[in-house]
């Protein structure tokens, strides 16, 4: 009877020892499990706000204003990480648009005399600045440099003042007409990067008449 006792108390100390090691394991396994869940759960969250950034130009009725915002949103977004064009990356944004008419530089001149009468002149320039039925893009250097980055500005790209004599001259030479905030387009495509799950392309189209409103 004593030696049965003893081996029931082995017995027992031997299961409790398991136990715990079974749970101080458990407990470590879950320790290093839910800080790697709550920061997977927050790229998630931070991936569906960035994509609702994008996502909500995703719609018929829009204006060349909101072609702007996406472009300076996008222009952020590559800026951030460090990408200028590269497709390949899945933090890349690609943001493209093609238009139905051409897109105009001008310049206005204004000319005051010594009596103070000002005149105002507006010159458009003899090529346009964005061509119709051209796509433009983000991923394509040339058209970033040259055209994309005047496209988000509204300032005037060059100001020249002179004076013959008594008259003053100021020219104000602008990449782009105004027109361009106030057309028409709709989001014709949104893609997403398989390996990132973030937007990586949207894509424009420009209406002259603008689109039924969707119900």
């Amino acid at each position: 009877m004593e030696n049965a006792a003893k081996a029931l108390t082995i017995a027992g100390g031997v299961l409790i020892a398991i136990i715990v090691i079974a749970t101080l394991w458990y407990s470590f396994q879950q320790w290093g499990i839910l800080p790697q869940a709550k920061a997977d759960n927050e790229k998630i969250s931070q991936e569906v706000e960035f994509n609702k950034e994008f996502e909500s130009y995703n719609k018929q009725n829009l204006y060349g204003t909101d072609v702007i915002t996406v472009l300076n949103k996008a222009m952020a977004s590559n800026e951030k990480y460090g990408i200028t064009y590269d497709p390949s990356d899945p933090y890349f944004i690609d943001v493209q648009f093609i238009l139905e008419s051409n897109v105009q530089g001008y310049s206005i001149t204004y000319t005051r005399t010594k009596d103070n009468e000002t005149t105002e002149t507006k010159k458009y320039d003899d090529e346009p600045f964005l061509y119709e039925n051209t796509w433009y893009m983000l991923s394509n250097p040339r058209q970033y440099q040259e055209k994309l980055l005047n496209i988000v500005k509204d300032d005037a790209v060059k100001v020249t003042e002179t004076k013959k004599g008594s008259t003053y001259v100021r020219v104000e030479k602008y990449s782009k007409d105004e027109d361009f905030k106030l057309r028409y387009f709709t989001c014709t495509g949104i893609e997403k990067h398989p390996s990132s799950g973030r937007v990586c392309k949207i894509v424009f189209t420009e209406f002259h008449v603008k689109p039924e409103m969707k119900i």
